[in-house]
């Protein structure tokens, strides 16, 4: 039997208020924590000894839950073991005993060490180049769209660039694989040293990198000047490598930014065009004349007959992005996302769909689809609990609002489990409205959450009126938190004013565990980003256990 437990590297346990553990197997419980089996911990104040700072509420909140014959619970938490490692376990455990008793509690604790390890790698792969360590395409386009909308609000320009390592496969049947992998690693850190925020670079197939970088003034404007600048700072310079000095051969692809009408993904199509169409140039930008294989039907200005298009055929869908308990890593809810499937089948981000649709005044069309989709899967998924967004038109117009008011009803106790974003610019266009709508929702059974918030400049005063449950800290006060003090301090001030009118606090764009960790201990109360899952067709999420 003890063999059968080692091997699932776990081992039972009783527990009673008054004499402490009996672990069935003691041996295996030292395993665990790499000490002498005299050295286990014998009652729980020994044990909490060694739990995790940041696990230890979470796990005195599970034996503060047991309140009657048969409850139980499921955790994971960190312990440290006699060489100041940590490991990960899960305890399972129920009550025995009746109310009143002095606790008895049977359970099993397991050593999970391994699944989360796995689970961080995975999190991180999903992200990032194994080789180099840099973002992947995926985070490229995020950052670079990001860096896009940065650009058009300073009124700045720079340039997308695909930098080509043109020699790569030359140097893999001379010197072999390895070689060929130190180069790429060479250059990409060299990439690190010279290309820093809000600027982003990534690791794109073969021997390609992604670069957006954005000239603020003067020579920098140039997309040019810019290119040429990165290419004579990978290529003057040769890699010190095991077998010699490695020269590089780059050839760069480049396109400006931003470009009406374009999205990053159109930009980063251009940066290959451009290498493609000159083969034999180490610097070419791209231009009308080499076309694209393949361009999308959101780079062209959308009119009103493409958006009716797309809720006509139904080509309008909803991607879920989880929000999890900041203390437990549990899931609360997932947000909606709308998502557009394009005429030539690709599933793409209804980000500049919405814009024009805003413009054109048909937004509120969009609100009302992702309503009909939701109550679609609350219906077919009971225990789903899901936000969504609702844009300042559909506030601001009395008819709209009241067709949106009257939808929400029909779908009954269902709005239960129905939150409804608005974000901080609606909130401050229209307080009033934005008031009386939220108290409508609300009296319907829905919560009310203001979306973006510090991006504006809605008071707490403005909140207290709407009485939103939550606010949603904008992003870009989010992400590399755990590195920067101001940003701590804000989010630090923004969850003790939270906590002064009882209103929770979402963190958006979490991507990095430091960040998330920290974000937990300055007392935010759920966390959302790519490092919980990525909006996806089917709702899912990672418990990190962080």
């Amino acid at each position: 039997m003890e063999t059968a437990f080692s091997l699932l590297k776990s081992t039972p346990f009783t527990h009673q208020e008054e004499g402490g553990y009996e672990w069935v197997f003691p041996n295996l419980v030292a395993s665990i924590l790499r000490c002498d089996v005299s050295q286990v911990p014998q009652n729980r104040a020994a044990l909490q000894k060694r739990i995790h700072f940041d696990d230890l509420r979470l796990f005195q909140s599970a034996i503060r839950s047991l309140n009657w014959q048969g409850a139980q619970y499921q955790i994971d938490y960190r312990l440290k073991t006699q060489d100041d490692h940590w490991v990960w376990v899960n305890e399972t455990a129920e009550r025995e005993n009746a109310d009143g008793d002095p606790q008895k509690l049977t359970g099993v604790i397991r050593n999970i060490t391994r699944e989360k390890d796995q689970e961080g790698r995975a999190a991180w792969l999903a992200r990032h180049d194994d080789l180099t360590g840099l973002p992947n395409q995926d985070s490229f386009v995020e950052k670079g769209e990001t860096l896009c909308a940065l650009a058009r609000r300073v009124q700045a320009t720079g340039a997308v660039l695909r930098l080509r390592l043109t020699n790569l496969d030359d140097i893999i049947r001379t010197y072999g694989l390895e070689s060929g992998d130190h180069l790429l690693r060479s250059v990409a850190e060299r990439l690190c040293q010279i290309i820093a925020s809000p600027d982003c670079l990534a690791k794109a197939q073969g021997g390609d990198f992604l670069v957006a970088v954005l000239g603020i003034a003067g020579t920098d404007s140039n997309p040019a000047i810019l290119t040429e600048r990165v290419q004579i700072a990978l290529s003057k310079t040769p890699y010190k490598s095991p077998l010699g000095p490695l020269k590089a051969a780059v050839s760069i692809g480049y396109t400006g930014l931003p470009q009406a009408g374009a999205s990053i993904d159109t930009l980063i199509r251009k940066t290959d065009r451009a290498l493609e169409a000159r083969p034999s140039e180490t610097l070419s930008e791209y231009s009308v004349s080499m076309g694209l294989a393949d361009t999308s039907s959101l780079d062209r200005d959308i009119s009103k007959a493409d958006i009716i298009a797309a809720l006509d055929e139904n080509r309008i869908s909803l991607a879920y992005q989880p929000i999890v308990e900041a203390a437990s890593g549990n899931l609360h809810h997932y947000e909606c996302l709308l998502r557009l499937r394009e005429e030539g089948g690709e599933l793409v981000s209804a980000g500049r769909l919405i814009m024009a649709a805003e413009q054109l005044g048909l937004v509120h069309h969009l609100d009302r689809r992702a309503l009909e989709l939701a109550s679609l899967k609350l219906a077919e998924t009971p225990e789903l609990k899901i936000a969504l967004n609702v844009s300042a038109e559909t506030i601001q117009e009395p008819e709209t609002a009241q067709a949106y008011l009257d939808a929400l009803k029909a779908l009954g106790d269902k709005t239960r489990r129905i939150t409804i974003e608005m974000t901080e610019t609606a909130a401050l266009d229209a307080p009033d409205l934005a008031t009386h709508f939220s108290a409508e929702v609300r009296a319907m059974g829905c919560e009310f959450s203001i979306d973006d918030f510090g991006s504006g400049h809605t008071t707490f005063r403005n909140l207290m009126a709407i009485e939103a449950e939550t606010i949603k800290l904008d992003g870009s006060f989010i992400k590399g938190v755990a590195a920067s003090s101001q940003k701590q301090i804000f989010v630090r001030m923004m969850v003790d004013l939270a906590n002064t009118f009882a209103v929770k606090i979402v963190a958006e764009m979490v991507e990095d565990k430091a960040d998330a960790v920290a974000l937990k201990k300055l007392g935010v109360d759920y966390l959302q980003g790519y490092l919980y899952g990525i909006p996806s067709a089917s709702p899912s999420y990672r418990n990190l256990g962080l």
